[in-house]
Protein backbone atom coordinates (compact mmCIF):
# COMPACT_ATOMS: atom_id res chain seq x y z
CA UNK A 1 0.00 0.00 0.00
CA UNK A 2 1.36 4.05 -0.90
CA UNK A 3 1.66 5.93 1.89
CA UNK A 4 -1.19 8.19 2.50
CA UNK A 5 -3.54 5.45 0.51
CA UNK A 6 -6.51 4.80 2.31
CA UNK A 7 -7.38 0.89 3.14
CA UNK A 8 -10.44 0.21 0.46
CA UNK A 9 -12.28 -1.78 3.27
CA UNK A 10 -12.69 -4.15 0.77
CA UNK A 11 -12.95 -8.37 1.58
CA UNK A 12 -10.88 -10.99 0.37
CA UNK A 13 -13.86 -13.65 -0.43
CA UNK A 14 -11.44 -16.06 -0.99
CA UNK A 15 -9.78 -15.86 2.23
CA UNK A 16 -13.03 -15.95 3.73
CA UNK A 17 -14.62 -18.94 1.69
CA UNK A 18 -10.97 -21.03 2.42
CA UNK A 19 -11.45 -20.24 6.40
CA UNK A 20 -15.18 -20.72 6.72
CA UNK A 21 -14.19 -24.22 4.66
CA UNK A 22 -11.63 -25.15 6.98
CA UNK A 23 -13.59 -24.21 10.32
CA UNK A 24 -16.66 -26.35 8.85
CA UNK A 25 -14.09 -29.53 8.49
CA UNK A 26 -12.71 -29.14 11.58
CA UNK A 27 -16.14 -28.62 13.56
CA UNK A 28 -17.34 -31.98 11.72
CA UNK A 29 -14.22 -34.14 12.69
CA UNK A 30 -14.60 -32.60 16.44
CA UNK A 31 -18.02 -33.89 16.45
CA UNK A 32 -17.10 -37.54 15.19
CA UNK A 33 -14.19 -37.56 17.50
CA UNK A 34 -16.07 -36.49 20.76
CA UNK A 35 -19.83 -37.27 20.55
CA UNK A 36 -19.27 -40.76 22.74
CA UNK A 37 -17.22 -38.80 25.37
CA UNK A 38 -19.75 -35.88 25.40
CA UNK A 39 -22.54 -38.76 25.72
CA UNK A 40 -21.01 -40.59 28.89
CA UNK A 41 -19.72 -37.70 30.60
CA UNK A 42 -22.73 -35.10 29.90
CA UNK A 43 -25.37 -37.33 28.16
CA UNK A 44 -25.10 -35.13 25.73
CA UNK A 45 -23.72 -36.15 22.43
CA UNK A 46 -23.25 -32.53 21.20
CA UNK A 47 -21.60 -31.50 23.62
CA UNK A 48 -18.02 -30.30 22.77
CA UNK A 49 -19.38 -29.50 19.50
CA UNK A 50 -21.58 -26.88 20.80
CA UNK A 51 -18.66 -25.50 23.18
CA UNK A 52 -16.57 -25.44 20.13
CA UNK A 53 -19.21 -23.60 17.95
CA UNK A 54 -19.77 -20.87 20.24
CA UNK A 55 -15.28 -20.59 20.52
CA UNK A 56 -15.37 -20.47 16.69
CA UNK A 57 -18.18 -18.28 16.04
CA UNK A 58 -16.89 -15.56 18.72
CA UNK A 59 -13.20 -15.79 17.06
CA UNK A 60 -15.24 -15.04 13.59
CA UNK A 61 -16.36 -12.46 14.70
CA UNK A 62 -13.40 -11.28 16.31
CA UNK A 63 -11.49 -11.86 13.12
CA UNK A 64 -14.13 -10.06 11.05
CA UNK A 65 -13.88 -7.30 13.14
CA UNK A 66 -9.59 -7.19 12.92
CA UNK A 67 -9.99 -7.03 9.59
CA UNK A 68 -12.05 -3.83 9.03
CA UNK A 69 -9.03 -2.00 11.32
CA UNK A 70 -6.56 -0.23 9.54
CA UNK A 71 -3.05 -2.84 10.33
CA UNK A 72 -0.92 0.31 11.00
CA UNK A 73 -2.94 0.70 14.10
CA UNK A 74 -2.30 -2.47 15.16
CA UNK A 75 1.47 -1.89 14.98
CA UNK A 76 1.05 0.96 17.23
CA UNK A 77 -0.57 -1.14 19.78
CA UNK A 78 2.11 -4.07 19.66
CA UNK A 79 4.07 -2.90 21.98
CA UNK A 80 1.13 -2.31 24.67
CA UNK A 81 -0.10 -6.43 23.15
CA UNK A 82 3.37 -7.58 24.00
CA UNK A 83 3.96 -6.51 27.46
CA UNK A 84 0.18 -7.14 28.32
CA UNK A 85 1.10 -10.83 27.30
CA UNK A 86 3.81 -11.10 29.80
CA UNK A 87 1.46 -10.32 32.33
CA UNK A 88 -0.71 -12.60 31.40
CA UNK A 89 1.82 -15.49 30.90
CA UNK A 90 2.80 -14.66 34.55
CA UNK A 91 -0.48 -14.16 35.73
CA UNK A 92 -1.06 -18.19 34.51
CA UNK A 93 2.12 -19.55 36.78
CA UNK A 94 0.03 -17.82 39.64
CA UNK A 95 -3.18 -17.96 39.43
CA UNK A 96 -3.94 -20.01 36.48
CA UNK A 97 -6.31 -23.06 36.27
CA UNK A 98 -4.88 -26.69 36.35
CA UNK A 99 -5.99 -29.49 34.11
CA UNK A 100 -4.27 -32.79 33.72
CA UNK A 101 -1.71 -32.04 35.36
CA UNK A 102 -1.08 -28.68 33.43
CA UNK A 103 -1.15 -25.11 34.37
CA UNK A 104 -2.31 -23.55 31.14
CA UNK A 105 -5.51 -21.67 31.54
CA UNK A 106 -7.18 -18.06 33.16
CA UNK A 107 -10.61 -18.63 34.00
CA UNK A 108 -12.99 -15.31 33.49
CA UNK A 109 -15.90 -16.23 34.82
CA UNK A 110 -17.55 -19.21 32.93
CA UNK A 111 -14.99 -18.51 30.03
CA UNK A 112 -11.43 -19.97 29.93
CA UNK A 113 -8.61 -19.38 27.50
CA UNK A 114 -5.29 -20.14 27.42
CA UNK A 115 -2.84 -16.43 27.07
CA UNK A 116 -0.02 -18.35 24.75
CA UNK A 117 -2.84 -18.01 22.00
CA UNK A 118 -2.34 -14.38 22.76
CA UNK A 119 1.03 -14.42 22.69
CA UNK A 120 1.77 -15.74 19.09
CA UNK A 121 -0.15 -12.92 17.93
CA UNK A 122 1.58 -9.93 20.18
CA UNK A 123 5.11 -11.36 19.55
CA UNK A 124 4.34 -11.14 15.50
CA UNK A 125 2.95 -7.68 15.92
CA UNK A 126 5.97 -6.56 18.32
CA UNK A 127 8.46 -7.90 15.65
CA UNK A 128 6.76 -6.04 13.25
CA UNK A 129 6.70 -3.04 14.68
CA UNK A 130 10.50 -3.86 16.45
CA UNK A 131 11.21 -4.72 12.24
CA UNK A 132 9.81 -1.19 10.68
CA UNK A 133 10.75 1.17 13.26
CA UNK A 134 14.60 -0.11 14.43
CA UNK A 135 15.47 -1.92 10.98
CA UNK A 136 19.07 -0.83 11.36
CA UNK A 137 19.07 -2.42 15.30
CA UNK A 138 17.80 -5.81 14.35
CA UNK A 139 20.83 -7.52 12.29
CA UNK A 140 22.11 -8.02 16.34
CA UNK A 141 22.17 -11.04 18.38
CA UNK A 142 20.78 -9.10 20.97
CA UNK A 143 17.62 -8.16 19.90
CA UNK A 144 16.71 -11.70 18.84
CA UNK A 145 17.48 -12.72 22.58
CA UNK A 146 15.96 -9.65 24.15
CA UNK A 147 12.74 -9.69 21.93
CA UNK A 148 11.97 -13.33 22.21
CA UNK A 149 13.25 -14.92 25.39
CA UNK A 150 11.12 -13.11 27.69
CA UNK A 151 7.70 -14.22 26.70
CA UNK A 152 9.12 -17.44 25.37
CA UNK A 153 10.76 -18.47 28.28
CA UNK A 154 7.46 -17.34 30.47
CA UNK A 155 5.35 -19.49 27.88
CA UNK A 156 7.70 -22.42 28.22
CA UNK A 157 7.45 -22.72 32.31
CA UNK A 158 4.22 -24.20 31.18
CA UNK A 159 3.34 -24.44 27.92
CA UNK A 160 6.66 -25.63 26.13
CA UNK A 161 5.37 -26.71 22.41
CA UNK A 162 3.36 -23.57 22.34
CA UNK A 163 6.81 -21.40 23.04
CA UNK A 164 8.64 -23.46 20.47
CA UNK A 165 6.42 -22.45 18.64
CA UNK A 166 6.42 -18.43 19.54
CA UNK A 167 10.33 -19.11 19.21
CA UNK A 168 9.69 -20.17 15.63
CA UNK A 169 8.05 -17.36 14.80
CA UNK A 170 9.89 -14.93 15.54
CA UNK A 171 13.04 -16.40 14.43
CA UNK A 172 11.84 -16.59 10.78
CA UNK A 173 10.42 -12.92 10.93
CA UNK A 174 13.53 -11.88 11.67
CA UNK A 175 15.74 -13.98 9.37
CA UNK A 176 13.21 -12.73 6.74
CA UNK A 177 13.90 -9.29 7.25
CA UNK A 178 17.74 -9.77 8.28
CA UNK A 179 20.68 -9.40 5.73
CA UNK A 180 23.10 -11.38 7.56
CA UNK A 181 23.01 -15.15 8.07
CA UNK A 182 25.66 -16.25 10.16
CA UNK A 183 24.44 -14.69 13.34
CA UNK A 184 21.45 -17.30 12.73
CA UNK A 185 23.73 -20.51 13.13
CA UNK A 186 25.22 -19.00 16.27
CA UNK A 187 21.25 -18.71 17.93
CA UNK A 188 20.65 -22.14 16.50
CA UNK A 189 23.40 -23.14 18.77
CA UNK A 190 22.25 -21.32 21.35
CA UNK A 191 18.81 -22.21 21.00
CA UNK A 192 19.81 -25.85 21.06
CA UNK A 193 21.75 -25.59 24.43
CA UNK A 194 18.73 -23.48 25.37
CA UNK A 195 16.54 -25.82 24.71
CA UNK A 196 18.65 -29.08 26.43
CA UNK A 197 18.69 -26.90 29.55
CA UNK A 198 15.03 -26.28 29.32
CA UNK A 199 14.10 -29.69 29.53
CA UNK A 200 16.74 -31.04 31.88
CA UNK A 201 14.76 -28.43 34.25
CA UNK A 202 11.70 -30.59 34.38
CA UNK A 203 11.98 -34.21 34.58
CA UNK A 204 8.57 -34.75 32.84
CA UNK A 205 9.66 -32.85 30.03
CA UNK A 206 12.52 -35.57 28.88
CA UNK A 207 10.04 -38.26 29.76
CA UNK A 208 7.59 -37.02 27.48
CA UNK A 209 10.26 -37.04 24.80
CA UNK A 210 10.91 -40.51 26.10
CA UNK A 211 7.53 -41.59 25.70
CA UNK A 212 7.05 -40.51 21.87
CA UNK A 213 10.09 -42.13 21.05
CA UNK A 214 9.06 -45.54 22.83
CA UNK A 215 5.27 -45.29 23.72
CA UNK A 216 5.63 -48.91 24.57
CA UNK A 217 8.34 -48.61 27.16
CA UNK A 218 5.61 -46.46 29.24
CA UNK A 219 2.92 -46.31 31.03
CA UNK A 220 2.02 -43.13 30.58
CA UNK A 221 2.43 -43.97 26.44
CA UNK A 222 -1.41 -45.36 26.45
CA UNK A 223 -2.48 -42.38 24.59
CA UNK A 224 0.05 -42.51 21.84
CA UNK A 225 -0.19 -46.22 21.43
CA UNK A 226 -3.94 -45.86 21.02
CA UNK A 227 -3.98 -42.85 18.66
CA UNK A 228 -0.93 -45.07 16.33
CA UNK A 229 -3.69 -48.11 16.55
CA UNK A 230 -6.46 -45.40 15.33
CA UNK A 231 -4.00 -44.02 12.32
CA UNK A 232 -3.00 -47.29 11.30
CA UNK A 233 -6.42 -49.01 11.26
CA UNK A 234 -7.76 -45.76 9.38
CA UNK A 235 -4.72 -44.90 7.17
CA UNK A 236 -4.79 -41.13 5.75
CA UNK A 237 -8.36 -40.65 5.37
CA UNK A 238 -9.53 -42.79 8.30
CA UNK A 239 -12.46 -44.96 8.65
CA UNK A 240 -15.19 -42.79 7.82
CA UNK A 241 -17.16 -40.35 9.61
CA UNK A 242 -18.20 -41.44 13.29
CA UNK A 243 -16.73 -44.90 12.10
CA UNK A 244 -13.74 -45.13 14.82
CA UNK A 245 -12.77 -47.51 17.19
CA UNK A 246 -10.38 -45.74 19.15
CA UNK A 247 -12.78 -43.00 20.40
CA UNK A 248 -14.81 -45.08 22.01
CA UNK A 249 -12.73 -44.78 25.40
CA UNK A 250 -9.34 -46.38 24.22
CA UNK A 251 -8.21 -43.17 23.41
CA UNK A 252 -8.15 -40.42 26.61
CA UNK A 253 -9.76 -36.54 26.09
CA UNK A 254 -9.92 -37.50 22.01
CA UNK A 255 -11.74 -34.23 21.23
CA UNK A 256 -8.96 -32.80 22.63
CA UNK A 257 -5.50 -31.84 20.16
CA UNK A 258 -5.29 -35.27 19.47
CA UNK A 259 -8.59 -35.98 17.56
CA UNK A 260 -7.11 -36.42 13.93
CA UNK A 261 -6.65 -39.93 14.81
CA UNK A 262 -10.68 -40.41 15.81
Amino acid sequence: MKAGQKQTGKTDTVLWVLVLILVVLGLGALFSASEYNGRVRFHDSAYYFKKQLFATALGLLVMYLASRVDYRLSVKLAPAAYIFSLFLSAAVLLFGQEINGSKRWLNLGPLSFQPSEFSKVAVILFLVWQISNTKSKTTGFWFICRTMLPVAGLVGSNNLSTAVIILGIGVLLIFVANPRYLQFLALGGAGIGFIAVFLAAESYRLERLAIWRDPEKYEKGFQTIQGLYAIGSGGIFGKGFGNSLQKLGFVPEAQNDIFYCV
